[in-house]
């Protein structure tokens, strides 16, 4: 690879601008980047256009929430989970203007879309609709790359119907069930009530996260609690039994089960001893079940949490 652009391993949120086309592979190489904006402007003026480009955008991330991009370019995902995607060229005044030929925009448009194959959400303003349809007899006999869509989103006061057969195909070809919309559904909030995991049972191996302050007090450490907590708070949320791990091993053993690949959590424990207990055991009990554990100190500078992933 010519040019290897490597960003700050913790950066979260990013926006680049590129000003020239690109003529050498980029790559943004951020494990904990959540949100991306591409804006790729290659005019004097600012606005993008599609160039014939030599190089190409390349992300690598475990997962991407929402990323925009200003411009259609070549790019190249690494993401494991993508989920919002938004493209838009609401800047160029006239469509004809974005490439030489059909076949350029074609070229570029399918390495994007390739690139961006496993978003779940993909947002397109009005410009960009228009850049697609106009390469109608191209995308007839071209196959969709989405293999995750649920939604394609448009803007509000834009009717279905004027979306060409072929782009429709084209867009949501490989995914039965995804749909056109102009407004995304709100996702509700569930709650359940019941004894540990056994409320959650259906969602075995599908959980993203798992967060607790569990009963982790040793009983007979209860009676010298302070006041304010001991006479205050039910036993029965503090008590974590002999030596306060009951419910906190019950916990690590509902996580290897209940967490989808990637999953997160984070426990809460009573201390440095407990916290190094647990550590050691998710090391060497469920071996191979989690990865980068972790133990994290409270306000106080007290280690207090134990958190992690589950493997892939």
């Amino acid at each position: 690879m010519s040019e290897f652009c490597r960003i700050f391993q913790a950066l979260g949120n990013l926006t680049l601008f590129f000003w020239t086309t690109l003529r050498t592979d980029c790559v943004i190489d951020c494990p904990q980047l959540v949100n991306l904006e591409i804006n790729y402007c290659t005019t004097k003026t600012g606005k993008s256009i599609v160039t014939s480009n030599s190089g190409q955008i390349m992300v690598l991330a475990p997962k991407i929430l929402n990323f925009s991009a200003v411009g259609i370019f070549p790019i190249k995902s690494g993401v494991f989970e993508l989920e919002n995607v938004k493209i838009q060229l609401s800047d160029i005044t006239d469509v004809k203007t974005l490439a030489p030929t059909k076949k350029i925009l074609y070229d570029l448009v399918t390495k994007m879309f390739t690139g961006l194959c496993g978003a779940k959400i993909l947002s397109l303003d009005l410009k960009t609709i228009k850049a697609l349809s106009a390469l109608f007899e191209i995308l007839v006999s071209s196959y969709s790359p989405f293999v995750n869509l649920k939604y394609v989103k448009v803007p509000h006061g834009f009717e279905e119907s004027s979306m060409s057969t072929y782009l429709k195909w084209y867009l949501l070809g490989a995914c039965s069930k995804a749909t056109i919309v102009a407004t995304l559904p709100q996702h509700k909030i569930v709650i359940r009530q019941g004894s540990w995991f056994e409320p959650l049972r259906e969602a075995e191996g599908e959980l993203a996260g798992l967060v607790s302050n569990p009963p982790y007090i040793p009983s007979e450490q209860i009676s010298g609690l302070q006041a304010e907590v001991g006479k205050h708070e039910p036993r029965l949320a503090l008590d974590g039994g002999e030596d306060g791990m009951g419910d906190l091993l019950h916990l690590c053993t509902g996580a290897a089960s209940m967490l989808r690949p990637g999953g997160y959590f984070a426990f809460e424990t009573n201390g440095e001893d407990q916290c190094k207990f647990l550590l050691n055991y998710m090391e060497t009990k469920t071996k191979g079940v989690f990865y980068d554990l972790k133990v994290v100190s409270d306000f106080a500078g007290i280690q207090r949490f134990v958190t992690g992933f589950k493997v892939k």
